[in-house]
């Protein structure tokens, strides 16, 4: 994602609207690049699957395809949100649950595939 809200905004996405309840990290470009620091591409695990969420835009399509050719599958925010940040903005809460209801219980992660919009 390009920013540390969006990074947020996609994990509650995967939490709540995937209900995957197991290990995430989320990291932010931090702006216009497709660019990790090496630290932080260091300690991605050889084992994770990776999604790169960039905006539904021109500049976020140039940097997810970056991504990809370094192993990260495309992860586009829910139409018609430009970002994930946009996309919280607009989702209502449901009557009688609460962000802490996300528990353990819930299915595994879905595959790549489900994630694609």
């Amino acid at each position: 994602v390009e920013s540390a809200i969006d990074a947020l905004s996609a994990l509650q996405w995967i939490r709540i609207n995937k209900g995957y309840a197991g290990a995430v990290t989320v990291v932010s470009t931090a702006g216009d690049t497709a660019e990790l620091p090496q630290p932080t591409i260091d300690a991605i695990s050889p084992k994770a699957r990776k999604f790169a969420g960039q905006d539904r835009n021109r500049v976020g399509e140039k940097q997810a395809r970056k991504m990809e050719d370094k192993g990260w599958k495309r992860m586009l925010p829910p139409e018609p949100h430009e970002d994930w940040n946009e996309w919280a903005q607009a989702i209502k809460p449901q009557e009688g649950r609460k962000p802490t209801d996300v528990n353990s219980s819930m299915s595994p992660l879905p595959s790549p595939s489900e994630f694609d919009t």
